[in-house]
């Protein structure tokens, strides 16, 4: 089949309506199952934006790994299959532009240029394919057909690491990311004797004394939920930290979604998966909610992943 070049139009109509189905979608976000699901995606694509995970997931949800045709072939030594259907992204693309306001009246000297030229980002979509619609690229040698070296090391590079419920036993795994997170966290980690319904806290009081405090009676897998959901609170809803402009006026809901949120993908990146626990913030903070305030959420969240 011909590839047949779209107009300028067709092409500007065709964002529109991808926009459109955005849209639509994050609304139907709000069932605390599907937000839930579409967390799994953003794990496992951290670097994706908000808007292109959400794409991803209207149109593969599944999808492992994600590249460009050329991409597949160049670099990854993989074919994408023949009738495979692309997942649809939007790419940016930078352009120059005149600056609307100068100031006509101003002198120039003679020996400086003045740069009357600004940058600006419009988006175009593109298409994108999962592992599974591609198959290696194979070649011939002493006479046998075998899998292509770049095909080889991608194949051996996709090992993902088995899912395991968060609440179960301490594992090594549970123990690593513990004395990792104790490496990077810039503030103190405690445990304390607190109520049996209190995982922990992130005390703000005072800010010569920041800290988080964890319940010394929880065992290793729920205190590590905890930590990362303090750690979230840290990062985005500390009065005295660099972002709080970003959320100074969101409320108690908005925070602790965005705290469980944060939570929730980082350890599923890990390969835990509490889903049960998300599903309590998620329940009651979505029939408060409207889709400005879940996509002005969404985004903080995916801009601020410890990943």
């Amino acid at each position: 089949m011909k590839y047949e070049k779209k107009s300028k139009e067709e092409l500007k109509n065709e964002v529109k309506k991808l926009s459109e189905e955005l849209e639509q979608k994050l609304e139907s976000l709000f069932s605390s199952n599907e937000y839930v699901e579409f967390l799994s995606v953003m794990a496992k694509r951290p670097t994706y934006s908000m808007h292109n995970n959400l794409l991803i997931y209207m149109q593969k949800p599944d999808a492992l790994f994600l590249a460009g045709y050329k991409t597949f072939l160049n670099t990854y030594g993989h074919q994408v299959q023949q009738g495979e259907k692309g997942v649809r992204i939007f790419a940016p693309v930078l352009y120059k532009k005149k600056k609307k306001d100068q100031d006509l009246t101003t002198d120039i000297l003679p020996d400086t240029k003045e740069d009357n030229e600004e940058t600006c980002v419009a988006f175009r979509i593109v298409r994108i394919f999962d592992i599974s619609q591609t198959k290696p690229v194979t070649i011939q040698e002493d006479g046998v057909e075998t899998i292509s070296p770049k095909a080889q090391k991608l194949i051996r590079s996709l090992h993902y690491i088995t899912l395991s419920d968060i609440y179960t036993e301490e594992t090594e795994l549970v123990k690593t990311l513990f004395d990792a997170i104790y490496q990077v966290i810039p503030i103190p980690v405690k445990q304390e004797d607190l109520s049996k319904n209190l995982g922990g806290y992130f005390s703000f009081s005072n800010k010569d004394d920041l800290h988080i405090v964890l319940n010394s009676s929880f065992n290793a897998a729920k205190l590590l939920q905890t930590m990362f959901h303090e750690w979230a609170h840290y990062e985005l809803h500390n009065p005295f930290g660099l972002t709080n402009h970003l959320t100074k006026n969101a409320s108690k809901y908005d925070k602790e979604i965005q705290a469980e949120s944060i939570s929730y993908v980082v350890l599923k990146h890990f390969g835990f998966d509490c889903s049960s626990e998300a599903l309590k913030y998620v329940a009651a903070w979505s029939s408060k909610k409207n889709t400005d305030d879940l996509k002005k959420s969404l985004m903080i969240i995916q801009k601020h992943l410890p990943l």
